[in-house]
């Protein structure tokens, strides 16, 4: 089984370009970014949370295109809220992390859960 969650308007940076924003506006950013996402996932997925393992690509929709690492420091807070969802740490063994990027007019941020058979 799997799920497309879409969220027009979140707009992911590349963490060089956050670096010296003051920690108390970026902390705000962290922090509303991983609520949005949380709530979305929430709607789209349901409170029946899917079966673990999972692959969870996370795809930033922009105007330009990153390097990888940039790419998923940028996604760090929709990793963290998606995880929190699932009830289990980022880090856990059951999930598998994959990024993406297409380049758009607007911003976005697609999160695709997929269900792992092993």
């Amino acid at each position: 089984m799997s799920w497309h969650v879409h969220i027009d308007g979140l707009r992911l940076e590349s963490p060089n370009v956050t670096r010296n924003e003051a920690w108390g506006k970026r902390k705000r950013t962290v922090d509303s970014q991983r609520e949005w996402v949380f709530t979305k996932v929430m709607s789209v997925v349901g409170v029946n949370r899917p079966a673990l393992p999972l692959v969870i690509t996370i795809v930033r929709i922009g105007r330009g295109t990153m390097d990888d690492d940039n790419l998923a420091g940028s996604a760090k807070a929709v990793r963290d809220s998606v995880a929190l969802y699932l009830g289990v740490k980022d880090n856990d063994k059951r999930l598998t992390w994959r990024y993406a990027q297409e380049k758009s007019r607007g911003y976005g941020v697609r999160v695709e859960l997929e269900q792992k058979y092993e």
